[in-house]
């Protein structure tokens, strides 16, 4: 079972072997992540501190190479800002005028979102516009979810949606009809 910690904006998984733990030594495992941090994601931290809007963070900060470390990094960066979109959204949903309906950030939004948009530098300066994405996107069409697939098993269907050059996947979740957002990204071209 994964858990989350936000703590001073810093958004760390912590596994079953942190149990037990007294809040100083989660404080000195987290701080020590930190600074094992490459130095490109120096900027991005102050601007947390800072309580800086996260667009305002500009584009040089945001690793470019498809290296692992980059990608790293990259994941990171959009778990960090989930983090801290989550304290400024204390109920974590926001309304699409397309739809007519709030869109819900839930846990499986934050995974999905960093596995798929931290491999691409564009997807990840997406993410960073959560809000005006999911509150001015439209749709473009709708396909049934995948019953087989672990994280779109418990989604009646997945609704395409479009923000300019971003791509919103929403899922309408069985239980309760509430509507999703599963994942970010920006398509980008095959290389020939």
């Amino acid at each position: 079972m994964l858990s989350f910690s936000y703590s001073s904006f810093i958004f760390v998984p912590l596994h079953h072997k942190y149990k037990g733990m007294t809040n100083k030594t989660k404080k000195e495992i987290i701080n020590n992540n930190e600074e094992e941090l490459p130095s490109l994601a120096a900027p991005v931290a102050k601007c947390y501190q800072s309580n800086v809007n996260i667009t305002d963070v500009d584009a040089q900060n945001v690793p470019l190479g498809n290296s692992k470390e980059d990608i790293r990094v990259r994941e990171k960066l959009i778990k960090d800002f989930y983090a801290k979109w989550i304290s400024q959204h204390p109920d974590k949903k926001v309304w699409n005028k397309n739809l007519g309906a709030f869109i819900n950030v839930k846990f499986l939004s934050i995974n999905e979102t960093y596995e798929k948009a931290s491999r691409n530098h564009e997807s990840t300066r997406a993410v960073f516009r959560l809000s005006e994405i999911l509150e001015g996107a439209v749709l473009v069409s709708e396909k049934p979810a995948k019953r087989n697939s672990r994280n779109q098993k418990q989604f009646e269907k997945l609704l395409m949606m479009k923000y300019g050059e971003v791509k919103l996947v929403v899922g309408l979740q069985r239980s309760n009809q509430d509507l999703v957002q599963y994942c970010i990204t920006v398509p980008t071209l095959p290389q020939k």
